[in-house]
């Protein structure tokens, strides 16, 4: 368990500190789909939802579980489907830009780039007067830039342009889910 934790930290502290030596590093070793799963991207989301659900336990005068519980578990599905779909899309675009499709770069990009996003949503889930540092997560596009420069062989000139794609991409798929989640959560409550 203790090897565990310190993989997970230095993990996370190589892809926001530095994240082009972080990915020279991915580059030379390979993480397998359930070491990325469960050894980076699930304990991520859940220490999301965790700042969530206990930010919800301290607002309001009174102890109502079901709320921080559903808000919790609204964030969870938000980043679990906002990663598998954006391993598609990466993958799927790949091609368009010259690069044959690899999934597991595709796999790396989308879990690494959320790093950023998910250690915010702790603090703004924690302490929602926070919610202005949400901006900081467009960190995880810099990682994502990071990323395709080490990782796939693009050619110069494609790059910036499936860079954008990507981002614009992230953006709309992000706002959708967070959106219709929103909705499904009003209607639950």
């Amino acid at each position: 368990m203790n090897t565990y934790l310190k993989d997970l930290y230095n993990n996370v502290r190589g892809v926001l500190i530095d994240p082009a030596l972080f990915w020279k590093e991915k580059k030379a070793g390979y993480l397998t789909n359930s070491k990325l799963l469960a050894g980076y991207l699930i304990p991520l989301i859940v220490f999301a939802a965790l700042g969530v659900f206990a930010g919800g336990l301290f607002r309001g005068s009174l102890f109502y579980l079901l709320f921080p519980v559903m808000k919790a578990v609204r964030k969870i599905v938000l980043f679990a489907v906002y990663y598998i779909i954006m391993v598609y899309i990466i993958k799927e675009l790949m091609p368009a830009f010259g690069i044959k499709k690899d999934l597991r770069t595709a796999r790396d990009l989308a879990a690494f780039s959320l790093t950023p996003v998910l250690i915010i949503s702790f603090f703004t889930g924690l302490f929602p007067f926070l919610y202005i540092l949400d901006i900081l997560g467009i960190y995880g596009f810099y990682i994502f830039w990071k990323g395709i420069n080490e990782l796939p062989d693009f050619n110069e000139r494609g790059q910036f342009s499936y860079f954008l794609m990507i981002i614009i991409a992230g953006l709309l798929v992000y706002g959708l889910l967070s959106i219709i989640l929103s909705k499904l959560l009003t209607v639950i409550l």
